[in-house]
């Protein structure tokens, strides 16, 4: 008689363990821990595609938007012929134009102005 209620506090305490052990696992299979880094993981997963999805989509977008044409400039060529091509002025005339010039050091500048 011992014997048996001795077998039925055993399968209690086994019954007991197997319920923590289901309680501490998710679906079955994984543990809280492990299922709180893969959801951790699916989810930048996630981000950093819809991230590269939009990047990807915006630079495409945004480099068929305009029917401009770069004209390429050759290195001896004219700056107004260049100018009055791209639209940037009416007339060849220097007035129209912005000019710009800058050097890194006076030396440079004063070689620069010195070169033919």
């Amino acid at each position: 008689m011992e014997e048996k209620k001795d077998e039925r506090e055993e399968n209690k305490r086994d019954e007991g363990e197997s319920e923590e052990k289901r309680a501490k696992t998710v679906l079955g299979i994984f543990s809280r821990e492990q299922f709180i880094m893969l959801c951790v993981g699916v989810g930048l997963l996630l981000l950093l595609t819809v991230i590269t999805v939009t990047s990807v989509l915006l630079t495409m977008n945004s480099g068929s938007g305009g029917s401009e044409t770069v004209v390429s400039f050759p290195t001896d060529g004219d700056m107004l012929e260049f100018l009055l091509q791209n639209g940037e002025i009416q007339e060849k005339d220097g007035l129209y134009a912005t000019w710009y010039h800058a050097a890194n050091s006076k030396a440079e500048m004063n070689k620069a102005l010195e070169s033919k």
